[in-house]
C-alpha cells in the first residue's frame, strides 16, 4: 500500500511542472497602472504565450498606450517556478526605443507583476 501511495505522489510531483506549462500557454489580458503628469490611467496589455519549451518561453505582447511602448512586441523570457520574466527580443514602439517586458508571479489563471515600476494584472483568457 505504501509503495502505491509514493509511487503516486512520485506522478503528481513530476506531472505538476508540465500541468503549470500548459496552463500558460494560450491568451492572457489585463492592464499596469502607469503614473502619467494627469494622472494615474490603466494601459490594457495583451499577451499571447506560443511556447514553453523546458523554462524557456515565447510570446507576443500588445500595449496599447498612445505613448513610446505603444504596439506589438515579440517577448522572450524564462519561468522559474511561478515567476515569470519577459523581455522583448528588439526595441519597439513609436520611436523604435522601447524594451518592453514584465516580471509577474503566475498563480492559476492569474499573472501579478510589473512592468518597471507599475502594477501587472494579467488574466487568462
Amino acid at each position: 500500500m505504501f509503495k502505491v501511495i509514493a509511487i503516486g505522489a512520485v506522478v503528481c510531483v513530476f506531472s505538476m511542472p508540465a500541468f503549470a506549462q500548459e496552463n500558460l500557454l494560450g491568451k492572457w489580458g489585463g492592464s499596469y497602472e502607469y503614473a502619467s503628469a494627469t494622472g494615474r490611467i490603466n494601459i490594457n496589455v495583451d499577451l499571447n504565450i506560443t511556447s514553453v519549451e523546458g523554462n524557456v518561453v515565447k510570446a507576443v505582447a500588445r500595449d496599447y498606450s498612445r505613448g513610446g511602448c505603444g504596439g506589438e512586441h515579440q517577448l522572450s523570457g524564462k519561468l522559474n517556478g511561478n515567476s515569470l520574466g519577459m523581455i522583448a527580443d528588439k526595441p519597439g514602439g513609436a520611436m523604435g526605443d522601447c524594451k518592453w517586458g514584465f516580471r509577474a508571479n503566475v498563480e492559476g489563471n492569474k499573472m501579478n507583476g510589473k512592468i518597471g515600476p507599475n502594477d501587472l494584472v494579467l488574466n487568462k483568457k
